[in-house]
C-alpha cells in the first residue's frame, strides 16, 4: 500500500524531533568544532525539510516517492539503532547525516511530483 502524505510528512517530522531532542547531550559529548558543527547542521536541515515538507503538497505518488519513503524509514531506524545500541558520537553524527539526505530525497521528490 502506498505510503500517504502524512505519513511522509509524519517521518521526516519524527527525524527532525529526535535530532533537537538529542541535540543538547550530543553537543556536550562532542570533543571536536567540526563534531559540533555537524551535529548543528543535520539539525537545521532536518528542520529546514520539514517545514518544506509542511508547507508543500507531498501528495504525489509513484515507485520513486515510495522508493524514497522506504529510505527515509530505513535511515530513521538505523538513527535509532545507532543511539540504542549506544554507537560512538561520531558514528550517530554519521547516521543522522543519513537521515538528513533521505529526508531531503523525500521532500524533494514528493514535492516534485505532485
Amino acid at each position: 500500500m502506498p505510503s500517504t502524505a502524512n505519513q511522509r510528512l509524519t517521518v521526516i517530522y519524527n527525524a527532525y524531533k529526535s535530532a533537537f531532542a538529542r541535540r543538547a547531550s550530543d553537543l556536550k559529548q562532542a570533543t571536536t568544532s567540526a563534531q559540533v558543527q555537524a551535529i548543528m547542521d543535520n539539525v537545521d536541515a532536518l528542520e529546514g525539510s520539514y517545514l518544506d515538507a509542511a508547507r508543500q503538497s507531498l501528495d504525489g505518488t509513484g515507485a520513486d516517492i515510495e522508493a524514497c519513503y522506504q529510505a527515509a524509514l530505513s535511515a530513521s531506524q538505523a538513527v535509532e539503532k545507532a543511539y540504542a545500541q549506544g554507537k560512538a558520537l561520531a558514528e550517530r553524527i554519521t547516521a543522522v547525516a543519513g537521515v538528513v539526505t533521505a529526508v531531503g530525497n523525500l521532500v524533494t521528490t514528493a514535492a516534485g511530483a505532485a
